[in-house]
């Protein structure tokens, strides 16, 4: 079944609006989702926010997802920090 709505993702996707690329899998929507999520960008976080829910990604996988990038998104700016001899936010 999954292998199912995957080869018709992109058709579903297009009929709602949502523009896709070729071939969009499951593992690219995610890792898609959550460089959105870390670049901030709006625009594209929406579109991929669109496409996981056409293509049954669960709430838990997105939350997941957005957890790393955060994580992700903390250790960039602590490493930009110390570059510029900033002091790191103490975690409360």
């Amino acid at each position: 079944m999954e292998a199912h709505a995957l080869a018709h993702l992109d058709e579903r996707m297009e009929a709602m609006g949502v523009e896709v690329s070729t071939g969009l899998s499951r593992i690219k929507l995610l890792v898609g989702l959550g460089a959105a999520f870390a670049v901030n960008c709006v625009s594209s976080l929406k579109h991929k926010l669109a496409a996981a829910e056409l293509s049954g990604v669960s709430e838990d996988d997105i939350a997941e997802i957005v957890k790393m990038a955060v994580f992700i998104k903390k250790k960039a700016a602590s490493h930009v920090e110390r570059l510029v001899n900033m002091p790191e936010e103490k975690a409360a």
